[in-house]
């Protein structure tokens, strides 16, 4: 069963997860920013592979970077790739639990309530501003794009893995989320005021 993990492998996956943003670009997609074709996570494997050659044998470092792999996004859904980025299609996704966890364990910023998520989000944009929206709408379009279209169908996915009690616990924080963006479209709503503020610093 490759959802029963060997205490190697648990020991490998940790590994995984510590260097599965690394030599990350800031950009969804690396390509746009460094040319060539390599995406943000096969350059992290590129790099774990030559930290670790003739350390550890070909199934481990395979078992690291089919996990690394599938923390891919932004890349892995040809339909919601934009017309001049289908060249950058990836085919990974998360198959085992191991993966699935891992995945969604990138993206689960949202449990910590909407204030850290959100100023995660801005000092991801300070970190590379070409990525900035050109505006609050596009902002909260572009969240909610993410929210609905990757996070919830990662969580989707973990039926079965984690706790129904658990599940329905991080879709009430989910929630919560999901909620504020839309409250955010009110042009009245007072946060609209602060995060359009912090987008015109980043762009400035």
């Amino acid at each position: 069963d490759p959802n029963i993990l060997t205490e190697k492998q648990k020991t490998l996956l940790v590994e995984a997860a510590l260097r599965h943003d690394d030599g990350h670009f800031g950009n969804t997609y690396r390509q746009d920013i460094i040319g060539g074709d390599m995406s943000n996570e096969e350059y992290a494997v590129s790099l774990l592979r030559k930290d670790f050659e003739g350390q550890l044998d070909e199934e481990s470092l395979a078992f690291m970077e089919e996990n690394i792999l599938a923390t891919s996004f932004g890349q892995n859904n040809l339909d919601k790739l934009p017309e001049n980025k289908k060249g950058y299609y990836r085919t990974y996704s998360p198959e085992t639990d191991s993966q699935k966890l891992l995945a969604f364990a990138d993206v689960s910023g949202f449990t910590k309530g909407w204030n850290a998520w959100a100023d995660e989000s801005m000092r991801l944009l300070e970190e590379s501003p070409s990525n900035t929206p050109k505006d609050i709408d596009a902002w909260i379009t572009n969240r909610e794009g993410f929210v609905n279209y990757y996070i919830s169908e990662l969580l989707s996915d973990l039926n079965g893995t984690l706790t129904p009690e658990y599940i329905a616990e991080l879709n009430k924080k989910l929630d919560a989320i999901k909620k504020t963006l839309s409250e955010l479209k009110n042009p009245e709503n007072a946060q609209r005021a602060i995060y359009t503020e912090r987008l015109q610093k980043i762009t400035e």
